[in-house]
């Protein structure tokens, strides 16, 4: 892939992030405005963990693959579907590329 190319993928990337963070506040926010913190603490807590998931997948020496990988995550979770991604990554678990939704 040549530079411009990367650099467009690249603010692909973080519009998708802004986005996302945007509608992560709207939530947290509108918990907050229907006096359920509670819920917004729960939200919150969720978020941290996927954030978590999100730096172990940048610090892949690759940062070019840390890119595949976040696009090929928020794709699959903007449809909503389940996935699973086997990796033979030591130090990212197996639950970080993993998301089976349960039912209550």
């Amino acid at each position: 892939m040549d530079e411009e190319k990367l650099v467009e993928y690249t603010v692909k990337q973080l519009r998708l992030l802004r986005h996302n963070f945007m509608n992560t506040l709207q939530v947290i926010y509108a918990y907050l405005q229907i006096n359920k913190p509670d819920k917004a603490i729960e939200y919150m807590k969720e978020i941290n963990k996927n954030m978590f998931s999100l730096s172990l997948i940048y610090n892949l020496e690759n940062p070019f693959i840390s890119l595949l990988m976040q696009d090929i995550i928020m794709e699959v979770e903007k449809i909503g579907a389940d996935y699973e991604i086997i990796t033979n990554i030591d130090y990212i678990p197996t639950e970080v590329f993993t998301k089976i939704k349960t039912k209550y």
